[in-house]
Formats: structure tokens, C-alpha cells, sequence
């Protein structure tokens, strides 16, 4: 284990727990939302997919399970990080089933929590969505984040158009005063294990 709150436990994605991710990521909300490959993999095509972006800026990736049964319901990651500039982007995909119930604001929390940890100059952390994700959207308002960009039109998806993606940033003062630090208590973020 990562990290956990009171609800939900962190585990560091590894070569031992990565079969367990492939029907997220093959899920149509996944793919949606959260990669720019609008079609599904194999075993083989996962793991080949997640060596590819570790390569090239995929920073941390860490499965999101229940406490109480020991359920997966999502994954969090980072990428794009910036050593130089103290920045890094967060993906948080919560599966459908269990979407409005705060665990993708606890999920991100805990992440953000780990990350703080791990990378000590960590200045910015950067959220991505699409305009018409207003799950995300909300619970991302939720943490604090404040928008600082429309893209407008910015990328194609499939059934939807040329979507505006929103570009919102949580700030290391946010993390240690704002909304996030009073949710960080909330959520009750019980344990922090070190760990690559």
C-alpha cells in the first residue's frame, strides 16, 4: 500500500498488479476521458502501452481501491513533470459505477498527498478535462483548483465534436491551507508509505 484514507487505499502500479488495470482502461468512460488511443487493448497491448508512456512522460501510476473489500475503482496518475519549473499533470478516473460519490476528490487527495511527499519542490499540480466532463469538472472545483485555461476546441472526440479542454492548477499553498488541506482532513489520510 501507498497511502489510504479512511475509504480508499493507493497501490503503486507495478509489473505484478498491471493486468488488473486493463478493464479500466478498456472501458469506453476510460477511453473517453482519459487517453488519447480511442480503442481497446490486450494484455500484451497494455503493458507494451504503459512502457511506451513511461517513456515518454508518464511520471507515477497508482490503482485506487476500496478499504473495505479490497475493490478496484480506479487509477490516478502523474506525468508531464517538470523538475525544473516544480509542475506535474494528474489524471484521476474513478470507473462509472462509483462516480459521485467523492472518491475521485479522495483519490486525487491522496495521490496529491504522496506526490507532496516524494517531490519536495512540488510547486503546481496541473488538471486536465474536457468541457463536457461536469463530474470532473465539479470535483475538481472541489479540491480548490482554480481554472487558468480554456482550450478552445482543442482536440477531437469521437461522438462529441472538437471539445474546449479546461485547464485547472492546484497550487502548493492550496494544498497546505485552502480547500484541499480541509478535505485532506476530511477524508481522514491515515498512513503515508514512501515508495518509487
Amino acid at each position: 500500500m501507498l497511502i489510504c484514507s479512511k475509504n480508499l487505499s493507493l497501490e503503486l502500479l507495478d509489473t505484478d498488479n498491471s493486468a488488473e488495470l486493463l478493464p479500466l482502461r478498456n472501458s469506453d468512460s476510460y477511453i473517453l476521458n482519459c487517453t488519447r488511443r480511442k480503442y481497446t487493448v490486450s494484455a500484451d497491448g497494455l503493458y507494451k502501452e504503459l512502457q511506451q508512456d513511461f517513456q515518454r512522460d508518464k511520471h507515477k501510476q497508482a490503482l485506487i481501491y476500496k478499504r473495505s473489500n479490497h475493490e478496484l475503482i480506479g487509477t490516478v496518475y502523474s506525468y508531464g513533470y517538470s523538475k525544473e519549473d516544480g509542475y506535474l499533470f494528474v489524471t484521476t478516473y474513478i470507473s462509472p459505477r462509483y462516480i459521485k460519490r467523492g472518491y475521485g476528490v479522495e483519490a486525487f487527495l491522496l495521490f496529491q498527498v504522496w506526490l507532496t511527499n516524494l517531490i519536495s519542490d512540488l510547486r503546481k499540480i496541473y488538471l486536465d478535462v474536457y468541457d463536457f466532463n461536469l463530474t470532473s469538472v465539479e470535483a475538481i472545483k472541489r479540491c480548490g483548483a482554480k481554472l487558468e485555461g480554456q482550450f478552445h476546441e482543442h482536440r477531437f472526440v469521437p461522438n462529441y465534436g472538437y471539445r474546449d479542454l479546461l485547464r485547472f492548477a492546484l497550487y502548493s499553498q492550496d494544498w497546505n491551507n485552502g480547500k484541499a488541506a480541509e478535505l485532506i482532513q476530511h477524508f481522514e489520510i491515515l498512513q503515508k508509505k514512501g515508495g518509487d
